[in-house]
């Protein structure tokens, strides 16, 4: 499986309320870095219908992109997973 990163940047009330978005409209998890959210989608369609629905909520008061999560090093993957879990 090849996930899909959904990378909202904006102020901090709006990325606070577009990580909540972003986890009701994919299901996951989101990751909070610095001025940004990261989603994720299983796939490319997933990935455009969230970035669809961030933009109408918040328009112009936050920026979207979504490209493909570069693949896993495997060598490493287990290792900086809690628990040595690697998803699948």
């Amino acid at each position: 499986m090849t996930w899909w990163l959904i990378e909202a940047t904006g102020d901090g009330s709006t990325l606070a309320a577009a990580a909540v978005a972003l986890v009701e409209t994919t299901g996951q998890a989101v990751e909070e870095r610095d001025r940004m959210v990261v989603g994720f989608g299983p796939d490319q369609a997933a990935a455009e219908r969230a970035r669809a629905a961030l933009a109408d909520r918040f328009g112009p008061a936050l920026s979207i992109s979504i490209r493909q999560a570069p693949p896993p090093h495997w060598p490493t993957a287990a290792r900086d997973t809690p628990s040595g879990a690697t998803g699948g």
